[in-house]
């Protein structure tokens, strides 16, 4: 982050939200995660834009924070019905 290497930062923020949910703070790991899958879609990362929408799918299965679909959407351009079903179809994979 501190050498403004934006693609190399998308994974920086995987580990903080990793680390966050890991102590439980899902807040933070919600943000982090977040900034994550911002990068994701400014560089068009498909695959890794998968890893990081099961984070997010992980966090919401654990808060069921409405708020948290709300954002993913704003980022991927869709609502929040087409994140739900994003993060349905996500855990019916694994």
């Amino acid at each position: 982050i501190e050498y403004q290497d934006r693609y190399s930062q998308a994974s920086t923020y995987s580990q903080l939200g990793l680390l966050s949910e890991s102590l439980k703070d899902f807040e933070q790991a919600q943000l982090h995660h977040l900034e994550d899958l911002r990068i994701c879609v400014e560089f068009n990362d498909q695959r890794r834009m998968t890893f990081t929408l099961g984070n997010l799918n992980r966090v919401y299965s654990g808060t069921q924070e409405e708020q948290l679909l709300s954002a993913v959407a704003e980022i991927l351009d869709s609502t929040p019905e087409d994140v739900r079903q994003i993060f349905a179809n996500l855990s019916e994979d694994e």
